[in-house]
């Protein structure tokens, strides 16, 4: 079941590592630095908000549909796109 999150985790290991190129290169300020900071942490909530858990489900459950699987990508699919649109698109309107 650890192998469902591998692809985040390795995604994390490179940025973290990419982190100390930007900041020892100079890419990077202090008020840049604590902008990406805010940046990741709200990436991290947005994410698990949007995906739901469904991507670990779909991954799960996969090899268990046989034939159904083209059924249950489509309502996946289409489920977390009208619950984000709802839920960004209402976030969005209420912004200032």
């Amino acid at each position: 079941m650890a192998i469902y999150g591998a692809g985040d985790a390795a995604i994390q290991i490179v940025n973290f590592a990419l982190l100390a190129v930007y900041v020892q290169g100079g890419f990077l300020t202090a008020v840049d630095y604590g902008a990406l900071a805010i940046l990741v942490a709200l990436e991290a909530f947005a994410k698990v908000l949007s995906r739901l858990g469904l991507d670990g489900a779909f991954m799960r459950y996969f090899h268990d549909r046989g034939h159904d699987v083209a059924r249950l990508s489509s309502t996946i699919i289409w489920f977390l796109v009208a619950t984000n649109v709802v839920l960004f698109g209402g976030a969005w309107l209420a912004a200032p």
